[in-house]
């Protein structure tokens, strides 16, 4: 289990409107935390720029309608960052090729359901082309202090809306028989466990550690 350098988050302003997954991915995540009632459309505009603000209002110490590190750090339930850019000058990035995040860095992105022995984990596409059977690598503590390590296709099957480019798109990493994959003894809870998991270097090697919630 050897987690990649993970890759930061772009900056979005408004008047963003790439082939990408950024905008819808900023999008889903206002609706999902704040109620923001936007439309996941993949523009940064004015409705965005106020979901942005009204969230930052909230939740950051820079509040300038600008996603920055700051702001995405608040959004994805990550550990705080000082507000800052990346640098690079305003609407000229564009994620080409494969790109993917968990959803955030919460332990809600990962559900549990105990009886039906299914361990369920979202991503999110973020390039201008699918991330269809790309890897996701992960490991869990068991009981008795070992640890063990699997890799999973995530697959276009469990894509929520099946866009051409992939971007924006949801998937669910679906990990059925979760005791016998990852070796664990009879009616053990895996909320109980603390799982980590990443994503490839070409996806982005994005990191995520936690608890399962029951689902």
């Amino acid at each position: 289990f050897n987690p990649p350098t993970e890759s930061k988050q772009p900056t979005l302003r408004k008047g963003d409107e790439n082939a990408d997954g950024w905008v819808e991915y900023l999008q889903t995540m206002l609706n999902k935390l704040d109620n923001a009632g936007i439309g996941v459309d993949g523009q940064f505009g004015n409705g965005t720029y106020k979901a942005v603000i009204a969230f930052q209002k909230k939740n950051c110490k820079a509040v300038d309608g600008i996603v920055g590190n700051e702001t995405w750090a608040a959004l994805r339930g990550a550990p705080p960052e000082k507000p800052s850019t990346d640098g690079r000058e305003p609407h000229t990035y564009e994620e080409t090729g494969r790109e993917g995040r968990w959803m955030s860095e919460r332990s809600t992105i990962a559900t549990y359901d105990a009886k039906a022995d299914k361990l369920v984990m979202l991503i999110v596409s973020l390039g201008d082309e699918p991330i269809d059977d790309a890897e996701a690598t992960v490991q869990v503590h068991r009981p008795d202090g070992s640890k063990a390590v699997e890799t999973f296709k995530i697959g276009r099957a469990d894509r929520t809306s099946g866009s051409d480019s992939g971007g924006g798109d949801e998937h669910s990493l679906k990990i059925s028989k979760a005791r016998e994959v990852f070796d664990l003894p009879d009616g053990t809870d895996l909320t109980t466990l603390e799982i980590e998991a990443y994503l490839p270097a070409e996806l982005g090697g994005d990191y995520w550690k936690g608890k399962p919630v029951a689902g």
